[in-house]
């Protein structure tokens, strides 16, 4: 499954300021991307269990810190499911 979050350069380096620079950011805040994952889990929760834990393991390889709370959410959400 392909996805990509936006990448807002407007809010990066104030991300990674406070993070003090742990992290790289898309710049994507939190409530954009709580709507975001709500869209994305109609299509996740489709796929068979594994595929679903395949692409939670993607996610939170990539190397930003919103594809990290995306991963996370999804896993919460597929334990609730």
């Amino acid at each position: 499954m392909d996805f990509e979050l936006p990448i807002y350069p407007e809010n990066q380096a104030a991300m990674k300021k406070y993070m003090q620079s742990q992290f790289e950011f898309n710049g994507v805040k939190a409530p954009d991307h709580h709507l975001i994952e709500r869209e994305l889990w109609q299509s996740v929760k489709q796929l068979p269990p594994a595929e679903i834990m395949q692409f939670i393991e993607t996610l939170y390889a990539r190397p930003t810190r919103e594809y990290r709370y995306v991963a996370i959410e999804m896993a919460l959400r597929s334990v609730r499911w």
